[in-house]
């Protein structure tokens, strides 16, 4: 007697069939970003600026405690008449109290530096790990042909065109690559293509700063604003500049210095690597005050692509996991705003400093008055 499979089996077997070439989407995911990992983002951020600028209070009133119980042992140690005096600190313990203030001084800076190096190592190479809007935010600003990014990503992954120096097994594809681009720029065809002796030419854009006609009245408020004008003109060109020239350094005069290294050495990455890094310590021609609100701005991003790049798909598939970790940074982030808000509101900085004026009770005086959009 023939026998129908059961409902069931009917459904494990669906269930088993895959279809060649085709990517299931796993059921505990969105398949896209969540759309409120931004605002998360933004908010842990925040939060750990807050929490990094309320340590000091922290640790000083458990030191208290600590303080007054040193000093009863220093009254008891006391014999004859005679006090105990305290020896020097050691000089390698003063050094590196020097060394941890002048870090702790220049933490805004360092924090942008580091978010800046990943954020365009992330363009170079896996612009997958950040938002279009980005992508195309950073690219208008390099002004920077797309078949130059194909170019390196296919020197270092092989990947989406393979594109290597003195490969015969080189596609037509990866030598029409470079090639157009030095046929339209007005240098031969032959300059572009990988599978000839490579050329250590390379020519950078320069970058020269317009000179603004000043007024001729010396007027105080006037000249202030000048004055910030032309240094945030000067951080963006050094950015670009830092960007750009480490990369032609590494591909016009390293290869000459040291000619028995191979080209594909200093193409495979070594250049992009030594500009995503340089670019950011463009940062410290800002005022400080400037640096902080600057690095708190690229940090989410730069969170963003190292999530991504430790574990892909993670953030940018809408992992389940991924969702309940960012419900509970999400409540922690912002209930630690909130209560230094309610309790320290002078401790708070940037777009978080209204947070001061949204919890105070009605008719009570602000701590600090108009200080809150404002670092210490």
């Amino acid at each position: 007697m023939l026998q129908l499979p059961s409902s069931a089996a009917t459904a494990s077997a669906t269930e088993a069939a895959v279809v060649p070439g085709v990517k299931s989407r796993t059921p505990d995911a969105l398949g896209k970003p969540s759309p409120t990992i931004d605002l998360t983002l933004f908010a842990l951020v925040r939060g750990l600026d807050t929490l990094v600028r309320a340590a000091p209070l922290i640790l000083a009133s458990s030191s208290t405690a600590a303080a007054a119980s040193a000093a009863v042992g220093s009254k008891v140690s006391i014999a004859g008449g005679n006090a105990a005096r305290a020896s020097p600190p050691p000089r390698s313990a003063s050094r590196l109290s020097r060394l941890g203030s002048a870090l702790s001084d220049q933490a805004e800076g360092l924090i942008f530096v580091v978010c800046c190096a990943q954020i365009m190592w992330a363009w170079f190479y896996h612009q997958e790990r950040l938002p279009p809007t980005y992508v195309k935010w950073i690219t208008n600003l390099a002004t920077m042909d797309e078949r130059l990014l194909l170019a390196l990503r296919g020197m270092r992954y092989g990947q989406p065109i393979k594109w290597s120096y003195k490969d015969r097994d080189i596609t037509p594809a990866g030598v029409e690559l470079v090639s157009s681009l030095s046929e339209e720029l007005g240098y031969p065809y032959e300059w572009g293509d990988p599978t000839r002796i490579p050329n250590t030419a390379a020519e950078a854009r320069q970058m020269l700063l317009e000179a603004r006609r000043a007024n001729a009245e010396p007027v105080r408020n006037l000249a202030k604003v000048v004055v910030g004008a032309a240094r945030s003109a000067a951080f963006l060109a050094t950015f670009i500049v830092g960007n750009w020239y480490p990369i032609c350094l590494a591909r016009s005069h390293l290869p000459r210095l040291f000619p028995a290294v191979p080209f594909s050495f200093w193409d495979s990455g070594l250049g992009p690597l030594l500009g995503s890094i340089a670019c950011g310590f463009s940062i410290f021609i800002e005022e400080k005050r400037k640096r902080a609100e600057m690095a708190l701005y690229v940090a989410p991003r730069a969170l963003f692509a190292v999530a991504e790049s430790t574990r892909n798909g993670w953030l940018s598939e809408g992992r389940r996991s991924a969702l309940w970790c960012e419900r509970v940074i999400f409540g922690m982030a912002v209930g630690t705003v909130v209560a230094t808000a309610k309790y320290r509101p002078d401790q708070l900085r940037g777009i978080t400093g209204a947070m001061g004026w949204v919890v105070r009770r009605p008719g009570s005086v602000p701590a600090v008055k108009g200080r809150y959009a404002r670092g210490r």
